[in-house]
């Protein structure tokens, strides 16, 4: 039983709150920032923002990969080659320019 009350007189002491004694001084004319209000403006073109939606405009435009690639159904009957896309041109909403450029599958 001495050892039960040892350890609750532990646990106490590694969990009793100790208050610090220090007190922030008071300022006599403290600096804030009083209140506003924000407006937000729209960036010009090429300030990062996709509008939806985006549509591609030129399917001719795309680029695509050298290397090709062939899918082969499970049972093997079936199979197909293509190459992959590399580079799309777009346009969103607000007609800028939206190019996606996909990675190299072979890498």
């Amino acid at each position: 039983m001495a050892e039960t009350e040892k350890l609750k007189k532990e646990l106490k002491a590694l969990t009793r709150q100790t208050q610090v004694g220090v007190k922030l001084k008071k300022l006599k004319n403290p600096l804030g920032i009083g209140p506003s209000t924000g407006v937000g403006r729209r960036k010009p073109k090429g300030g990062g923002n996709i509008e939806s939606p985006v549509t591609e405009t030129d399917y001719s435009a795309r680029e695509y990969w050298t290397n090709t690639k062939t899918v082969t159904s499970v049972d093997g009957l079936l199979s197909f080659t293509y190459k992959p896309i590399k580079k799309i041109v777009s346009e969103d909403a607000g007609g800028n320019e939206v190019i996606f450029i996909y990675a190299d599958p072979s890498a």
